[in-house]
């Protein structure tokens, strides 16, 4: 019993004896205690900075994210249709976005233009190649200024406006637009990436007034 009580002094003894010369040691070499403790305060950052990179791609915090929508505004003047589209860009991320090129144009959906009634009378399928859409009839186009350098800070918004006019013989038409995400590098790159929207738009029929009835119809 005694031996076991011996053995476990000098053990002891031992390891005080190894810690009061590591302390030694280290009030002896200040430098090299001082070099480990920066040494373990940058690995500290490095492992840091890494996860909260990680966290950041993981989460996309820093790509842009945006809404885009139409609103559509139509009249009629000395037999003129009008139509004007405002496209309303938000910035619902957490970044800036600056905005590169951007265009929005109206396509013919109704009456049908020829070509597609034509494939689809003969029982052909009018999408055009390598495309998900029909050949529908452009009936123009209007394009921003990049040296504009539009920008929308988070949280923010900003609206585009395009003016148009319309044969009278069209009354519904698609509206498409796009606007590029200039912060997606290009010159890499042959397609070009950003954000799209496209909408229906049925002008609606002006209403009669009862004096034109009563013309009409008396």
């Amino acid at each position: 019993m005694f031996d076991c009580i011996d053995v476990i002094g000098d053990c002891g003894k031992n390891a005080f004896a190894l810690i009061e010369g590591v302390f030694q040691a280290l009030r002896e070499n200040k430098d090299a205690a001082s070099t480990i403790e920066s040494a373990a305060k940058v690995m500290a950052l490095v492992v840091g900075g890494w996860w909260t990179w990680k966290a950041y791609v993981r989460k996309r915090i820093l790509f842009p994210s945006a809404k885009v929508e139409h609103v559509i505004s139509y009249w009629t003047e000395a037999e003129i249709k009008f139509l004007r589209v405002t496209l309303r860009m938000t910035n619902n991320g957490n970044v800036l976005i600056p905005i590169g090129e951007g265009c929005t144009w109206i396509q013919q959906v109704t009456p049908v233009p020829q070509q597609i009634y034509d494939a689809v009378a003969g029982g052909e399928d009018p999408v055009q190649p390598n495309t998900t859409e029909f050949g529908w009839t452009q009936i123009g186009e209007r394009k921003l200024n990049p040296m504009e350098g539009f920008e929308i800070e988070p949280g923010e918004a900003e609206e585009f406006h395009f003016d148009f006019t319309v044969h009278q013989g069209v009354s519904r038409v698609l509206v498409y637009s796009y606007l590029e995400n200039s912060t997606k590098g290009r010159w890499w790159k042959t397609k070009r990436i950003g954000w799209q929207v496209s909408t229906v738009y049925e002008m609606p029929k002006p209403r009669k007034g009862i004096r034109e009835w009563l013309t009409k119809n008396l």
